[in-house]
Parts: structure tokens; sequence; C-alpha cells
């Protein structure tokens, strides 16, 4: 009879405190958003959960009644504010769960979830006097030495349940007493053995069935249509009626349609480069948008509960980090291309190649982070997948080492840039092959660089083998070397000599395309069989085909002066002259037998040198230009050094006045 009294006094406190205090903790919550609920020990925890899930049920239910009987007479704003202010005693019950180990995207629904189902299970159990509950006193004391000293307060358990509330020991809520991430893990089962039994005084009675059936803490209108639907669409099967179950297939239907179609409009070829780029990056974008209205109705309208939402929850956010980051890559290549199409990069250059893979690397990055964020969101652990990156990372390093080196070369050529998209180049130091190491450059990859040589053949070289070889850009030539020897016959006089190579000059300084500085003309030497003269001039082109025809028209008019001139060309011959030889000049012999002789008894015999004097005598002394040629400040000459000027005046000068 003691334990009758007992029990019946203990369920009209908690009903009387209840109903105390569920008013509280509504205008709590509302006046003070931003205060969390009071979590400092066990008998703090379970009070505020019980006493704010109340406190929702009390102010939405009014609400849902007059709702049901007229909702014209329900106005908007005020359901709109009934439904805030249960939605802040709501995020204030499930504060008091340890939903560390629940993944980020699924908190808010599972957290609500579990919060009603504490509440559930609670109503319809015994709960002990809140006075044997350990309280912020209990617990501030516990763990201190003394006469009166109590074992530290770390976790307590509802008698007779297995529902347990532990203090955090690590994480941002280290100290808080929570509902511990076990117990929120096996709620639903909890749940569903005690739900046959009768709610107590007081309960928050229906309240987990009417947010568990409807979208909303509230249901919008359209959900009366939903209750006028046959019996058998509301059978339940793994947690969900027969009609959510039908609208999900069509959502992901109408979902997995929309990105098929972005797909087809892909494949249409037409258009510019830069619109292919955006109608692939529209194929990640629509899937984006269709798995995010997926999640939205099964975590909205759907109202999807348990396992179901989970699965489905998590599988939409892969579905959009992963979307994320395709369309994160295809983004990068679209601003890539948008640059590209400026004229002054060349498309197949080492320029747009660059760009498209620093626009390239930087998606990716962007595409990695998105991923392992999203990863973190659906609860799946990262730390140790980036120690398997990090090692799988070195092993690819190893083994695309020849990539990597091909790569530092292609940014060695963007940095130097010998050639470009377009340039008509030699390559390397073996002029052996002749013509085959001449062409025209085609494209410069990231891997290689292609030529097309003058054969028509293309060429495909390693960068990092092409940077080391020697490279002449022919097409940077502002002007073209013409220069070229002819070999005159033995028989051409000093005269026919000195006319010929007046006349060349002369054409040199006339022709249009032909550069005057410099346009040299010299009798170069003898040679075996031929008196040799040097041709060294600049056409005015840089293109060769038009080289080709200015050389062949000074070609011609050299032989037109050598016939003028009355000479020939030379080539390898020997001729045998066939005449009465009249013998050497006996007084020039004795001439020069004499002066000999004077110059030793003079003693000035001019071996092996000659003595410094005579050389200062007669230096510079010689006639040159020779006589009848224009005189010296008519000839455009190289001028002579102003330190030899001084040099010669100065000897002139001791000359004189010796």
């Amino acid at each position: 009879m003691l334990k009758i009294r007992l029990l019946v006094t203990v369920l009209c406190w908690m009903l009387v405190s209840s109903a105390f205090a569920a008013p509280a903790a509504a205008e709590e919550a509302f006046e003070s958003p931003l205060q969390p609920p009071d979590t400092s020990s066990p008998r703090a925890t379970l009070e505020s959960l019980l006493v704010n899930v109340q406190a929702a049920y009390d102010v939405l239910m009014p609400a849902y009644a007059s709702y049901r009987a007229d909702p014209s007479l329900f106005p908007r704003e005020s359901a709109r504010e009934a439904e805030a202010r249960a939605e802040r005693l709501l995020e204030r019950a499930v504060r008091t769960l340890n939903l560390s180990e629940v993944s980020r995207a699924l908190t808010p629904k599972v957290g609500l979830e579990r919060a009603l189902l504490v509440k559930e299970v609670l109503d319809r159990i015994p709960l002990p006097p809140f006075d044997s509950i350990p309280g912020a006193v209990t617990v501030a004391e516990s763990g201190q030495a003394g006469p009166a000293a109590q074992s530290e307060v770390v976790r307590w358990t509802v008698p007779h349940t297995e529902i347990t509330i532990a203090r955090v020991e690590e994480g941002p809520r280290t100290g808080e007493y929570l509902f511990t991430p076990e117990t929120v893990s096996r709620v639903r089962g909890f749940y569903q053995k005690v739900r046959e039994l009768p709610y107590r005084p007081g309960a928050s009675e229906g309240f987990y069935e009417l947010v568990h059936a409807a979208p909303g803490l509230l249901p919008p209108t359209w959900f009366e249509w939903v209750r006028g639907l046959p019996d058998w669409t509301k059978t339940m099967f793994w947690e969900q009626a027969v009609w959510q179950w039908m609208a999900l297939m069509l959502a992901i239907v109408l979902a997995a349609l929309l990105p098929w179609l972005a797909n087809r409009w892909r494949r249409y070829r037409g258009g510019f480069a830069v619109g292919r780029t955006l109608r692939r990056f529209l194929v990640p974008v629509s899937a984006i948008i269709a798995a995010w209205g997926v999640h939205e109705l099964a975590e909205g309208p759907l109202n999807l509960t348990g396992k179901v939402l989970q699965v489905v929850l998590q599988g939409t956010e892969v579905l959009m980090f992963l979307g994320s980051a395709w369309a994160a890559v295809g983004f990068s290549g679209v601003v890539a291309e948008i640059i590209i199409t400026s004229p002054r990069i060349p498309e197949e250059g080492l320029d747009a190649n660059l760009l498209r893979f620093g626009f390239r690397l930087l998606g990716l990055t962007v595409a990695a982070i998105i991923i392992v964020t999203g990863l973190a969101d659906v609860g799946v652990p990262v730390a140790p997948m980036a120690a398997g990156v990090g090692v799988g990372g070195l092993a690819v390093a190893l083994a695309a080492q020849p990539t990597l080196e091909n790569f530092i070369a292609s940014l060695t050529l963007y940095v130097d840039k010998p050639l470009k998209v377009g340039d008509f180049c030699r390559y390397g130091d073996d002029l052996s092959s002749g013509f085959l190491r001449i062409g025209t450059v085609e494209e410069i990859g990231l891997r290689s660089t292609r030529l097309r040589g003058i054969d028509r053949t293309v060429t495909t070289i390693p960068n990092a083998d092409f940077s080391k070889l020697q490279l002449i850009n022919l097409t940077l030539r502002d002007r073209m070397l013409l220069r070229t020897s002819i070999s005159l016959r033995y028989e051409t006089t000093p005269e026919q000599m000195r006319f010929l190579l007046a006349k060349v000059r002369e054409m040199l300084l006339r022709h249009p395309k032909i550069t005057t500085d410099p346009a040299r003309v010299r009798f170069a030497g003898f040679g075996d069989y031929s008196l040799n003269v040097d041709i060294f001039a600049y056409a005015d082109t840089p293109d060769w085909n038009q080289f080709l025809g200015i050389q062949e028209d000074v070609y011609l008019h050299i032989m037109d002066i050598v016939e003028e001139a009355g000479t020939g060309f030379a080539f390898p011959s020997q001729t045998t002259y066939l005449t009465q030889d009249r013998g050497l000049d006996e007084n020039k012999g004795e001439a020069a037998e004499a002066e000999v002789r004077a110059w030793r008894s003079d003693g000035t015999l001019p071996f092996p040198e000659f003595a410094q004097l005579y050389r200062e005598r007669v230096l510079n002394t010689l006639a040159y230009p020779p006589e009848g040629a224009p005189s010296p400040t008519d000839m455009s000459e190289t001028p002579v050094h102003p330190a030899r000027k001084r040099l010669s005046l100065k000897r002139r000068r001791k000359n004189e006045t010796e």
C-alpha cells in the first residue's frame, strides 16, 4: 500500500512539474533561442529532453486540432509561429543526444526521430524519483576526497532499462551528460518493445506517430489527399507506407531522366568548342539537381524514416558531392576553353595546353576537397583513406617519373619559348640527315611535341628529349642569308676581275630585295683550278619561297655579268699549254741579286724580320684603293678604330721628321 501511495505521489509530482515546466521551456526557447539545454548532469539532461519535447507537443497540438477541424480557420502566420516554436524546442531536445556516430548529413532527421522515440519510451515506463537521479550538486561533489567522498558520476542508466546517460570525455562537448550513442542507435528497438504499453498521465500521446506519418510538424493541405487514399496504399513495408514507396520510385525515375536528357543533348556535335564544353558541364549539374530533388522529397514531403531514409539520404548526398566534383572539373574546363578562344592563344600551342592543364589541376583539387568533405559528411573515416592515398601517390610518382620529366620539360619550353605552333625550325645538331630534321611545329603538348617535316611526315618527340636538342627557329629570321662562291677561270685578267667585282657589287646595290648593309663581293683567293669570288648578302624577306626566287634572280644576273666580263666559270680541269719557252729575263734576275747584295753590305737584309725603322717608314704607304678607284671618303668601308688612327698619324709624323 505504501508503494502504491509513493508511486501515485511521484506521478502527480511529475504531472504537475511537467505542466509548469512545459510553458516555461517554451518561453525560454522562444525568448533565448541561442541558450543551449541544461546537460550538466544526468538529471538535467533527462529533464531537458522530457520538458522540451512535451513543450513542443503542447504548442503544436492545439494548432493541429484547429487545423483538422477547419483548415481555413488556421491563419498562415499563426501556423508558422507555432511550427517555429515547436522546432526550436525540439532542437533543444535533440541536443541532449550524443549523435557523434551519426553522419552529419543525417543528423537533423535522425536526431529528431531519436529524440521523439526516447520520449515515447520514457512516457511508457516508470521513472525513479528525480531526487534520486544525480544532479548538478551530486556531480560537483563526486570524485572529491574527504569523509563524505562519493564515486565520480560518469554515467547513469534508467533503472530496469538500457537507456544510459553518460559524460562526454572528448570532442567539442566534453563534460556534458548526453544520451549515449548506443542508446541512440538502439532506441527504435526499445520503442518496438514498449509501444503496446499505456502512456503515463501527462505524456505526449501520439506525438511520434503524428510527426512520423506526416511531412513536417504541421502537415500541409495536400496531405489530406494522402489520408483519403485507399487503405492498401497505407500498408507498411520496412517502416514505410506503400504510397511512400510508389512516390519514391517515381521521384527516382524522374530524377534519372534529367541527366539522361542532358547527356543526349551533350552528344550533339554542333556549335562552338565553348558550347560543347558547356553541354558537358550541364550533365553533372543536372545530376546534382536531380539528387537534391530526391533528397528534399525524401526528407520533406515523403517523410521517410529509419534505414530507408538513411540509405536515400546518404545515396543522394554521395551523388550530390560526386556531381559537384564532376561539375568542378567541368567548370574548370569551360573557363580554360573560354580563355583559349582569345586569338592571341593558339589552340594547339603550349600556352593553351598549359592553361587546360592548370585549370584541370585546379578543378581536380577542388573535386578532391569536395569528395573528402562529402565522405566525412556521410560518416566515412577520411584519415585512413588519406594515409592510403599518400602511399599510393608515392608509388604513382615513382611509376610516372618519365611523365613528370616530360611535364617539367614542357614548363621549360613554356618559359623559354624557343618555338611556337606554326614555326618552321631545325632541331638537333646532327646535320647528316639533311632535311629530316627540319619541319613545322604542329603541336606542343604537355608530354610531347609534334612536327611535320617537309616530306609531310609527322615526328613526335618527348618534351624531355626535345628540350635538350639544339633548336633553330627559322621563322624568326628577319632576313635570309645569301652566300655563295663563284669560281672563275685562271685566264681571267686582273682588269676583267675588277670589272666583274664592280658589276656584281653594283647589281647587289641596285637589287630592291637585297639589303646594302652588308653586301660584299670580294676576290677571295686562288683555288686549285679557279679564281674564287665570295658573295655575302642578305635577302630582305623571312619567307623561304620568296628567298629562293630572289636567290635565283641574283644568280642569273651573276651569269650575265660573267659573260659580259669576257670570262667564264671554272670547273675541275687541267689545262696543258704547248708553247715555246722564252726563258727567264737575265737582266731582272741580276738586278734582284744585286739589290740583295746591297742589303747585305748595308746591314739591312730583312731576315728573319724587317728592321723596326724600316717597318715604321713603309707602314701604310701602299696606294689603296689602287689608282683610278674612288677616294676613300666615297667608299663605305669599315671605319678604322680611333686608336689605330692615332698610331698611324704618329708614325707618319715621325717619318716626316726623319
